[in-house]
């Protein structure tokens, strides 16, 4: 007697642990809830899963039976009309068919074919340089490094990929160099025009 009574216990202590599981509580909270020890709480958690689990794969089961006796009747229904000739009625016992093989897991596998390649950096650079060589213009050269690399004064931008500024810091300082030679040669410019000798 002792023995069931100790049964009965853990089973109702496992339903009460199970409503407990889906607050996602912790063991120690469950544990401090329940008024039992952690490790108590432990064995129980690890008997409810393994119960859950064996309910899931006995619903897929029962899922599953249902689910092709449904398809057998009606594949039945629709079987005169298709040995008739009809076509609709052919279509929709192969389509039963298809999603019968479904469920039963028949479908073969789809084999998706993937690569990977280690490429070097001196690779890349090959690469880049492949293509930027197919193009005529050196001006879409220039474009073209400038808008892959986010610098704003494509002219002041190398057509060589490996001479362009790789952080924000070095784009600041092309811009600086670019703004600062507009500045001089402004200054030039005025220069000239203020020391010409006036025309006769």
């Amino acid at each position: 007697m002792a023995k069931a009574a100790t049964a009965d216990q853990r089973r109702e202590r496992q339903v009460q642990v199970s409503k407990l599981m889906l607050f996602h509580m912790t063991r120690e909270q469950i544990a401090r809830a329940v008024g039992v020890s952690r490790r108590t709480i432990t064995t129980d958690v690890r008997a409810i899963r393994k119960a859950w689990a064996a309910e899931r794969d006995g619903a897929y089961e029962q899922y599953k039976a249902e689910t092709i006796q449904v398809l057998n009747a009606l594949q039945a229904a629709m079987w005169p009309a298709a040995m008739a000739g009809k076509g609709y009625a052919v279509d929709r016992c192969l389509a039963i068919e298809v999603q019968r093989g479904r469920v039963l897991g028949l479908e073969a596998p789809v084999r998706v074919h993937s690569e990977l390649r280690v490429t070097t950096q001196t690779d890349l650079d090959r690469e880049i340089e492949t293509l930027l060589g197919g193009l005529e213009d050196g001006e879409k050269v220039i474009e073209v490094n400038a808008a892959r690399h986010g610098v704003s004064h494509p002219e002041s931008v190398p057509a060589n990929p490996r001479a362009l500024p790789h952080n924000r810091v070095q784009q600041g300082a092309i811009r600086e160099r670019s703004e600062s030679g507009c500045d001089q040669g402004k200054e030039g410019d005025s220069q000239v025009t203020d020391t010409a000798p006036p025309h006769a």
